[in-house]
């Protein structure tokens, strides 16, 4: 395996995709060691970074962008997309807590519990959440 392995994937910012960025992800990391656990929890993390990017999507907007970089010991997935994001609102609930949840601040939550990483920035008019999982085995492929 090269030093990272890069994989990008646009979908239209429409509800019935949302799933697509999942199942890629299941093809993806199909090779690696991972627990079911770690598998499960950045499906679930990739799914909810998929939700927001399609809701907060812009009418101008209609594509959202997911990559994937694997490499040895990490996977990272970036999902971004053009629209309404309020830098405001994502300031505050960057550190979500469970007894302040606001609507929508439930997704953020999860993604920062089951991710090793998560970082959120935007300008007001591209948002970009990357997240990283850890591999904590190594990997079934041979160099």
């Amino acid at each position: 395996m090269a030093a990272s392995e890069v994989i990008t994937l646009e979908i239209p910012s429409v509800a019935r995709y949302v799933s697509v960025p999942r199942k890629a992800l299941e093809g993806i990391i199909s090779e690696l060691s991972l627990t079911n656990e770690d598998v499960e929890d950045i499906k679930l993390a990739l799914g909810e970074a998929s939700a927001n990017a399609i809701k907060f999507s812009g009418p101008d907007h209609p594509s959202v962008f997911v990559q994937y970089c694997i490499r040895r010991n990490q996977i990272e997935i970036e999902v971004r997309n053009k629209g309404r994001a309020s830098k405001d609102k994502l300031l505050r609930i960057r550190k979500p807590s469970i007894k302040r949840l606001q609507e929508g601040g439930l997704g953020l939550y999860l993604m920062r519990h089951v991710m090793d990483e998560l970082h959120i920035q935007t300008d007001g008019v591209e948002t970009i959440v990357r997240m990283v999982k850890k591999i904590k085995r190594e990997p079934n492929y041979t160099d």
